[in-house]
């Protein structure tokens, strides 16, 4: 519930921008990439902002998996019987992001990270085949706390500044530990 709350924070946001064109914006980058001789490289402004991949769209849509509110896949996409943990998609873009969250053990993070992308690693390929760019971003946060080496660069991929990214894993670091705490003392 709080990574799908942190989630929708920012879409309204990205929903309210005119689009970015990814041909645009990479010709512009790339030239900037160049400096002509007896020139300096221009000083990088403030307000040039990182891309994300909510960028290039502004029709995103998030639907979570939980217990009481099944994920159904959207079958505008495909169909299928998988259900990750949570969908972000534009039609528009025709782009779809799939977010997976395995909560195991601390030694196992790395190993529940490869068994989630081969789980998932037909459905990407059966999305690519129907026209759509699809990304697997995997969360991994461990049952005593620990959040995965590559947990935070997803957030910083969905367009979270690198202040709240890192304050959104210190939180589910939190949130993850009390949960495994409260089942401890609930054992017996």
């Amino acid at each position: 519930q709080y990574i799908e709350r942190a989630l929708l924070n920012p879409m309204p946001t990205f929903n309210a921008k005119t689009p970015t064109l990814f041909a645009k914006g990479a010709k512009k980058n790339f030239k900037n990439c160049f400096v002509l001789a007896g020139q300096r490289k221009k000083p990088r402004n403030k307000s040039q902002e990182r891309r994300c991949l909510l960028d290039f769209a502004n029709d995103w849509k998030l639907q979570v998996d939980f217990k009481d509110r099944k994920l159904v896949f959207p079958p505008a996409i495909c169909s299928t019987d998988l259900r990750p943990d949570a969908v972000i998609w534009s039609a528009l873009s025709r782009t779809v992001i799939l977010l997976a969250l395995p909560c195991c053990a601390e030694e196992g993070i790395e190993a529940a990270q490869i068994r989630k992308e081969a789980r998932y690693a037909e459905l990407l390929k059966q999305i690519e085949e129907q026209k759509w760019t699809a990304t697997l971003l995997t969360l991994e946060i461990g049952a005593r706390g620990l959040v995965g080496p590559r947990t935070f660069r997803p957030f910083v991929v969905l367009g979270f500044s690198v202040r709240s990214a890192n304050t959104l894993c210190k939180s589910l670091s939190d949130i993850a530990s009390r949960c495994s705490y409260g089942i401890y003392l609930a054992h017996s």
